[in-house]
């Protein structure tokens, strides 16, 4: 678990079941943690785009944005390789970062001390 003194994470995922475990475990490590976590699949980038509006105002001025994609399907060698699943890899460990990048980097950018990191991978 990171250090989370002095942050209000705001957290994603597509299953509601493993954002009730991550805030399981920041609630035992960080009893007074406020948590904002959402259900929401990456690949809508149009959603991803519109989430800094929809945040309440105590999570609006993310400072702290970590990118972190990294799904990976199939194992066929890459004449073999199933197109829908290198576009759905692309869509989620690519596109759906740089979405998340633009969505929050405005206000980021605007408030002068915000950082992001930027991790992610892809194979074919």
């Amino acid at each position: 678990m990171p250090d989370l003194r002095g942050a209000d994470p705001l957290a994603h995922r597509r299953r509601q079941e493993r954002l009730d475990a991550l805030r399981s475990s920041i609630i035992a490590a960080y009893p007074n943690a406020a948590i904002l976590l959402v259900v929401m699949d990456v690949r809508e980038t149009d959603k991803v785009v519109a989430l800094p509006a929809q945040l309440p105002p105590e999570f609006a001025e993310v400072e702290i944005l970590i990118n972190n994609a990294g799904l990976a399907l199939g194992t066929d060698p890459v004449n073999k390789n199933n197109l829908e699943d290198i576009k759905t890899m692309l869509d989620t460990n690519v596109l759906a970062v740089a979405a998340f990048t633009k969505a929050f980097s405005a206000g980021m950018l605007a408030r002068n001390r915000s950082v992001a990191n930027e991790t992610t991978s892809c194979a074919v």
